[in-house]
């Protein structure tokens, strides 16, 4: 569980308001990448930690990408509840864009540039968590800011849309410990497709 409330559902918590029950508030980490209300399917927003009756409305920062969102936040439905995913599961690829790359910027006198693999997909990105002055994101979380999940739930989209060639790509960019950090998560995304290639042999022998 989430220690606070991280995002509301306002049309939900209108209505809600309106019968007199309570606001429709998630908190478990498992629904931390969801970018609409899984009983309406308005989008999320995200609530001030200061006061949490007033919400962040930052999803429209990603608006055009917002299809692409949308297929992230299915495979990623897929993959939690379900356990089915494409070629490969969307979390390891979530947690591929977020390794940090160190390349030459076009503008030296901005010296290296160390941002997420995910701009490599979402040429905005970068900027964006600049703007928002948003914490270092965790590889290993899924909870994200939703200032910044439709455009890491569009990136994963496209990865899997694009296929294994988008991997080469993403790895292209990382150098030295971001690339043995790379490395190391694409050998336990190619270890589990491994093992569901075996357990789907056994179960059609």
């Amino acid at each position: 569980m989430a220690p606070k409330t991280i995002q509301t559902c306002l049309s939900c918590a209108q209505e809600n308001e309106r019968r007199n029950v309570s606001a429709a508030r998630l908190r478990s980490s498992l629904e931390g990448w969801r970018i609409t209300c899984r009983i309406c399917g308005s989008a999320l927003v995200e609530l001030d930690e200061q006061d949490p009756s007033r919400p962040h409305e930052h999803v429209a920062t990603f608006a055009h990408l917002w299809r692409e969102a949308l297929h992230g936040q299915n495979l990623f439905e897929n993959a939690l509840v379900n356990n089915s995913w494409p070629w490969a599961s969307p979390i390891h690829i979530l947690r591929l864009l977020l390794v940090r790359r160190s390349c030459k910027s076009v503008d030296l006198s901005r010296g290296l540039d160390n941002g997420c693999t995910a701009n490599l997909i979402v040429p905005s990105f970068d900027d964006a968590v600049r703007r928002l002055s948003l914490r270092p994101l965790q590889r290993r979380r899924l909870v994200l800011p939703i200032s910044i999940r439709p455009a890491l739930l569009a990136a994963v989209s496209i990865v899997i849309d694009r296929g294994p060639d988008a991997i080469e790509v993403l790895a292209g960019a990382t150098i030295g410990g971001y690339r043995v950090q790379f490395d190391k998560i694409v050998s336990q995304l190619r270890a589990e497709i491994r093992i569901r290639q075996v357990v789907s042999r056994l179960l059609q022998s």
